[in-house]
């Protein structure tokens, strides 16, 4: 049986795709240890807590 490893910040980077669970397909913008950018479709930009983002699952890549 394999062991669930929790995402971390480490696992993503600027420039990739990810789908957000609330607002849809995006591009990670900016990306550090605390906060993450994520430009939406229209150009919109959102920042999130990247660590609130990842332990709710709300982001997932693409």
């Amino acid at each position: 049986m394999g062991v669930l490893r929790e995402m971390t910040p480490d696992d993503y980077k600027v420039g990739e795709k990810v789908n957000h669970i609330s607002f849809g397909l995006g591009e990670i913008s900016y990306l550090d240890k605390k906060e993450i950018e994520i430009v939406f479709q229209n150009n919109i930009k959102r920042k999130f807590d990247v660590m609130v983002l990842l332990r709710n699952d709300m982001i997932t890549k693409k």
